[in-house]
C-alpha cells in the first residue's frame, strides 16, 4: 500500500525533473546558463511587439571575442569555458529589467538592449559594456588574460521587420566592420549603417611616418672583466622640436603592423652601424626586439633578406622577444624560430621573471639566451634577499645551456653584487645609458672598468656570502665526505676575511664577529661530516648565516643614515 505509493510518488518526480532538466536544455546555453537561439527568437517577438511603447527604443548587438580560437589553442577548452561563463556572469550584471542575453553558440553572445529613444543613450549603454570587457580575466593567482571583443550594433525602428535573421544580419555587418578596423577604431562597436569611428593620427605615427627614428645603443658589458662584449640597439623617435621620445611614450600610440616595422628599421640601422664600428676595432654583437606576433611565415624572409646586404654574421644579432609576450600561434612561432636559429640567429627571452610562463617558453622553444627581469634587480638595495632569485635563473641558465644577462644595473652597488656573483653579461645606467652612436663611440674609446677588488661594499659582501653558501649546500648532499675540500674556501684570513678589512671592519667588530660564527659552525659542520642539511648541525649553520646577513644589512643602514647625517650637516654649513 505505502510503499508502492510511496514508489509511484518518486517515479513520478524523477519523471517531472528530467522533463525540467529537457525544457531547460531546450531554452538554455548548457555551458553558460545564458538563453539559447529558441528563447532569444520568442524574446525579440516579444520585445518587437512592444516597439515604441513609453518612448523606448531597441537594439540588437552581437559581441564577439577577438582571436578565441587562439585562446582555446594556447590555453585549453577548459580555460575557454571558464572565460565565457565569466563573461556572461559580467553581461549579466550589466542588463536592466527590459534586456536579454543569449549565446546562440561558439564565442559570440547576443543582447538585446532596450534604451530611450534617442542615439545618445544607445552609446552610453554600449561605452559601458565596452568599459566591462577591458577587466582582465584571471587565469590564477598571477596570471591575467587580458581579451579583446568586438561589438555590432543594429538599431531597430517602429518601421522595422519583426524578422530576427534580418536584424542580426546588419548586426553581423557592423560586427564585420569593426573588426576590419581594430588597429584604429576609437571603439569596440559600430552600429549598422554608420561608419567606423576612426582615431586621428598620433604625433608616435606621424614621426615614424616621416622616419624621424634614431637607434641608440646601450652597451653590454663581460661580468668578468668590463669588456664590452655588445649593445642593444634601441628606438628613439625625435619629435619636432628636437625631444627624445623613449619606447615607453611612443610604443602605446603605435599598430602591431608599426611595430613590427619599426623593429626591421632598427635591425637595418644596427647593421650598418655596427657594420661600421668594427671597421672601426670594435667587433661587437648586438640585440634588438621583436613583438611575438611578428613570429609569421614572413618573419624569416625579413631576416634573411636584412642579413643578405649585411656583413655582419648572423651569429652576432640576437632576437629579444617579451617573456610576457602572448604567443598567438605558438606551433607556427617554435617553427619559424628554429629557422631563425638554423641562419645562425640568437633569441632571448626578455624580462624573464615578470611572468608564469618562463619554464614552459625555455623549454618549448629555441631559446638560447635568457635577460632577468630590471624589476628583480633594481629592487636588490632594499631588498637584497631577492637575490635567491636571481641566483635561481643563474643556476637554471647553467643547466640548460643558454646564456644569462641581468640589466637594470643602476647602482654601484647592484653591480658589485652581481659581479660578486659571477653574473657574466651586464647591462644597465651604472654601466652606461642608452647613447647615440656617436656617444657609444666616446664609450669604446674610454671602456668601462672593472678593476676593484670585490666585494666593495657591504651589499656585494652579503651577495658572496650568500653565494659561496649555496655552493657549499648544494654541495653537501651529492658529495658526502669530499665536502672537506671546501674547508678552504672559508678558512680564516681568507677571503671574505680581506674583504671584511678593506671595508674597515677589524676583528672584534660585532660584523666580523657574526662572520666568524658562521664560520666556525660551518667548520663545525664540515668536520662532523654532515652529509644532510636537514641536521641540527646544519640548521645551526643555516641561523648563524641569518644573523650575519642581519648584521651585514644593519651596518648597510647605519652607512645610509651616516651619509645622510653628513649631507644634512653639509647642507646646514653652507647655509
Amino acid at each position: 500500500g505505502f510503499a508502492m505509493l510511496l514508489g509511484l510518488w518518486r517515479r513520478r518526480e524523477a519523471l517531472h525533473q528530467a522533463t525540467n532538466r529537457l525544457q531547460l536544455l531546450e531554452d538554455f546555453d548548457p555551458l553558460t546558463g545564458a538563453a539559447n537561439r529558441r528563447r532569444l527568437e520568442q524574446a525579440f517577438a516579444d520585445r518587437h511587439q512592444r516597439l515604441g511603447e513609453g518612448g523606448e527604443s531597441l537594439a540588437v548587438a552581437i559581441l564577439d571575442l577577438d582571436d578565441f580560437a587562439q585562446i582555446n589553442k594556447i590555453h585549453g577548452h577548459a580555460i575557454g569555458d571558464r572565460i565565457l561563463v565569466e563573461l556572461r556572469e559580467r553581461l549579466q550584471t550589466l542588463l536592466g529589467p527590459k534586456d536579454f542575453l543569449a549565446r546562440p553558440g561558439g564565442d559570440e553572445f547576443v543582447l538585446l538592449l532596450s534604451y530611450p529613444g534617442d542615439r545618445k543613450s544607445l552609446v552610453d549603454r554600449l561605452q559601458i559594456f565596452a568599459q566591462a570587457l577591458q577587466m582582465g580575466f584571471a587565469l590564477g593567482p598571477q596570471a591575467v588574460l587580458r581579451l579583446e571583443a568586438s561589438i555590432g550594433v543594429a538599431a531597430l525602428s517602429v518601421n522595422s521587420a519583426p524578422f530576427l535573421d534580418g536584424v542580426l544580419r546588419e548586426a553581423n555587418q557592423a560586427l564585420l566592420e569593426v573588426k576590419a578596423h581594430k588597429q584604429d577604431r576609437e571603439q569596440i562597436w559600430a552600429i549598422y549603417g554608420e561608419k567606423t569611428a576612426r582615431r586621428a593620427q598620433s604625433r608616435a605615427q606621424r614621426l615614424l611616418a616621416e622616419k624621424a627614428m634614431e637607434v641608440w645603443y646601450q652597451p653590454i658589458i663581460d661580468g668578468r672583466n668590463g669588456h664590452t662584449l655588445g649593445v642593444e640597439a634601441l628606438a628613439r623617435l625625435r619629435d619636432d622640436d628636437g625631444k627624445i621620445l623613449t619606447p615607453g611614450e611612443f610604443l602605446p600610440y603605435l599598430h602591431l603592423e608599426e611595430i613590427q616595422e619599426l623593429s626591421w628599421m632598427v635591425l637595418a640601422r644596427a647593421l650598418e652601424d655596427v657594420a661600421e664600428l668594427e671597421k672601426e676595432g670594435w667587433p661587437l654583437w648586438f640585440s634588438f626586439n621583436v613583438p611575438a606576433e611578428s613570429f609569421t611565415e614572413f618573419c624569416l624572409p625579413c631576416l634573411e633578406g636584412a642579413l643578405a646586404n649585411s656583413k655582419i654574421p648572423a651569429e652576432r644579432i640576437t632576437i629579444e622577444i617579451l617573456e610576457s609576450s602572448d604567443f598567438l600561434d605558438q606551433t607556427q612561432a617554435a617553427r619559424v624560430m628554429q629557422g631563425i636559429r638554423a641562419i645562425g640567429i640568437n633569441l632571448a627571452l626578455d624580462d624573464v621573471g615578470t611572468a608564469y610562463a618562463s619554464l614552459q617558453r625555455l623549454r618549448d622553444l629555441p631559446i638560447n639566451k635568457i635577460k632577468i627581469d630590471q624589476g628583480f634587480v633594481r629592487e636588490l638595495p632594499a631588498h637584497p634577499e631577492d637575490l635567491h632569485f636571481i641566483r635561481t635563473l643563474q643556476d637554471l641558465a647553467l643547466e640548460t645551456h643558454v646564456e644569462i644577462l641581468v640589466e637594470g644595473v643602476e647602482t654601484a652597488e647592484i653591480l658589485d653584487m652581481l659581479v660578486t656573483i659571477g653574473i657574466p653579461q651586464l647591462q644597465g645606467y651604472a654601466i652606461s645609458r642608452p647613447v647615440p652612436l656617436s656617444q657609444l663611440r666616446r664609450f669604446l674609446e674610454n671602456p668601462f672598468s672593472l678593476q676593484a677588488q670585490r666585494p666593495a661594499t657591504l651589499l656585494g659582501l652579503y651577495a658572496g656570502i650568500m653565494s659561496i653558501h649555496s655552493v657549499v649546500k648544494k654541495t653537501l648532499q651529492p658529495m658526502g665526505q669530499q665536502i672537506l675540500v671546501l674547508g678552504n674556501v672559508i678558512q680564516r684570513e681568507g677571503f671574505y676575511d680581506q674583504a671584511l678589512s678593506r671595508l674597515g671592519y677589524s676583528p672584534g667588530d660585532p660584523l666580523h664577529l657574526a662572520y666568524r660564527a658562521y664560520q666556525s659552525r660551518l667548520s663545525r659542520a664540515l668536520a662532523a661530516q654532515v652529509d644532510s642539511f636537514q641536521s641540527t648541525i646544519w640548521q645551526e649553520v643555516e641561523d648563524a648565516l641569518r644573523q650575519l646577513q642581519k648584521a651585514i644589512l644593519a651596518e648597510r643602514q647605519r652607512e645610509i643614515l651616516v651619509a645622510a647625517d653628513g649631507s644634512a650637516a653639509s647642507l646646514r654649513g653652507q647655509m
